[in-house]
């Protein structure tokens, strides 16, 4: 796998993030200790590390940075498992779960302010800024998407996709970028880059969860989502094709018997909802590859770096 490659660079990573986290009061190390157990895919730390290589070199700041954004990518997890009642996450049981809403609540406050130190730390506002205006976009998706329970708009999925997942992505290739001294074109880019890849991931986790093949390799069960009352791209793809009585059928299942998953996922393979929502990935995808094209002579290395975690992010099962 080529995530392998970087197992030195995740080490130092999660090196500064324990020093970080590091507390005097017990329960809350013990609060730490657990969430620190469930290690995600790191990829919003690989982006800020290959978006700083692609457009220049790694700074002692790309390292700061990287840290940063797992921290507060964990703050948003913990925030999330409360909000959507998740009793487990990579196949553990959440720290709601474990102990209570207020004490995951609290602890993703915790992480949040210790991201935003690791960011001061660096003496530069504009990492503090991209992160700010980050969290605004996730708060606005999240009351978004809570608003829109039942959504049938590809618009409004597509948007509170972008706020709730793509923003985070931006906000670490945009200080990837300019850690690693990149100049304006650059760090415009990158942004534009980080966008794409989080609304890949977004679908890509989407995708997945109408995949019931991967469920053990996902760690949650399929149409998880319905049962919150998210619609998904597959989903809504489905939609767009079936007459709209049968979509009403549908629709009066998800609200009435979300638990019937079987008869929701036969609907949306008879009308390619997956293949669908699989093409729009891979157009977002394309336009990732000539976004950064200038990049493959310039810096050839890094450039086939960040087409790999592309082509991961396509093609993950997990």
């Amino acid at each position: 796998m080529f995530y392998d490659k970087y197992d030195t660079w995740f080490d130092e990573v999660r090196q500064l993030i324990s020093q970080h986290l590091k507390s005097d009061i017990l329960p809350v190390r013990k609060l730490v200790d657990y969430q620190q157990l469930s290690r995600g895919k790191m990829v919003r730390p690989l982006l800020v590390f290959l978006s700083s290589e692609l457009v220049g070199n790694n700074s002692p700041d790309t390292l700061s940075a990287a840290a940063a954004m797992e921290v507060i990518h964990t703050a948003t997890l913990l925030h999330d498992d409360v909000v959507d009642k998740a009793e487990k996450r990579h196949n553990r049981p959440t720290v709601n779960n474990v102990w209570d809403n207020k004490s995951a609540v609290l602890l993703g406050d915790y992480y949040l302010s210790q991201g935003l130190r690791l960011l001061l730390n660096t003496g530069k506002i504009a990492y503090v800024e991209a992160v700010m205006r980050c969290a605004s976009e996730l708060a606005q998706g999240e009351l978004l998407q809570h608003i829109n329970v039942f959504n049938t708009y590809v618009d409004t999925y597509l948007k509170i996709i972008e706020f709730k997942t793509a923003s985070l992505f931006r906000a670490c290739a945009y200080c990837g970028a300019i850690s690693g001294g990149g100049n304006d074109t650059d760090v415009d880019n990158m942004s534009k880059f980080g966008i794409l890849l989080g609304m890949i991931f977004q679908l890509k986790d989407d995708v997945l969860d109408y995949s019931p093949q991967y469920a053990d390799k996902i760690g949650k069960p399929v149409l998880n989502d319905i049962v919150e009352g998210k619609i998904t791209l597959p989903l809504l793809s489905a939609f767009a094709q079936a007459d709209a009585s049968e979509c009403r059928v549908v629709m009066q299942l998800i609200k009435n018997a979300p638990q019937e998953v079987d008869k929701v996922l036969a609907f949306v393979k008879e009308y390619n909802g997956v293949e669908c929502a699989n093409k729009v990935m891979k157009n977002y995808a394309n336009q990732a590859r000539g976004l950064l094209k200038e990049y493959e002579t310039k810096n050839s290395r890094a450039y086939n770096d960040c087409m790999e975690l592309l082509d991961f992010l396509l093609t993950r099962e997990f």
